[in-house]
């Protein structure tokens, strides 16, 4: 007899994206390279005071202890399908922020969805460049 023994975590990889963005995440490491740029520049510290947290609803909350950068949002996952020969599918996951303080409002679009058990890691063009994210679970 063959028995499997599947682990039902809540961090399993199997879940599907939406399940698997769920919850607060810190920002462990941030580069931006800038377009046509062969060098990138890390910029960690700009992000680290900041957690962003997933919500079920679609809501989405960044907090800080640094004052003036508190957020609130809505957030889904996307998908496209490329037109490959092996018809793939990419999910990102697109919304916007809300400044709490003065109303300013920024929409995202984060693309490259890699996920690990507790890590997340994506990328965002704006800026003239491309930044590159890398988030662990809390």
């Amino acid at each position: 007899m063959l028995f499997t023994l599947i682990s039902c975590e809540k961090d399993s990889i199997f879940l599907p994206t939406e399940k698997r963005v769920q919850g607060k995440w810190k920002y462990e490491k941030v580069e931006f390279r800038k377009n046509f740029s062969l060098s990138k520049e890390e910029i960690t510290a700009d992000y680290k005071d900041l957690i962003i947290e997933f919500k079920g609803n679609n809501s989405i909350v960044q907090t800080s202890n640094v004052p003036n950068r508190d957020a609130i949002g809505k957030w889904e996952v996307k998908r496209l399908m490329l037109n490959n020969e092996e018809d793939q599918t990419t999910r990102f996951i697109k919304g916007h922020l809300t400044d709490v303080s003065s109303g300013h409002q920024n929409s995202f679009e984060w693309r490259n969805l890699q996920f690990t058990r507790r890590k997340m890691s994506f990328t965002e063009r704006r800026d003239g460049g491309t930044y590159r994210f890398k988030l662990r679970k809390q």
